[in-house]
């Protein structure tokens, strides 16, 4: 599945219209149209790509940063990562688990910081 139909099919699934994602996020259809479609070419650079997708993602319900690392694994498929550890978005949910481990030890068990 491409990032294109990621969004539109969740989209989609929780019916939400473009013209809804337009009214939320004042992305223009026609950039939504392209971003659904993965046409990179009809697209701003990337960082403003960036924007488009976390807006609309925080819009439909999908988590933004998750969104963005999947665009981003789809334009650079050779990027692994660092160091081979896999695809950004791996990566990003390793990064999340050790966060959530470390805010359990630092707090301890009933939530009584320990430090």
């Amino acid at each position: 599945m491409t990032f294109g139909e990621y969004l539109r099919l969740h989209r989609e699934s929780v019916n939400i219209s473009l013209e809804e994602v337009f009214e939320n996020t004042r992305i223009r259809p026609a950039l939504l149209r392209a971003l659904e479609a993965d046409d990179i070419e009809a697209l701003p650079p990337l960082p403003i790509i960036k924007g488009f997708v976390r807006a609309y993602a925080s819009f439909v319900g999908l988590p933004p940063e998750d969104s963005v690392l999947r665009l981003l694994d789809q334009l650079d498929p050779e990027s692994s990562g660092t160091d081979g550890q896999g695809s950004r978005l791996q990566v990003f949910a390793k990064l999340q688990g050790m966060r959530k481990k470390v805010r359990v030890l630092l707090t301890g068990n009933e939530g009584h910081q320990l430090f």
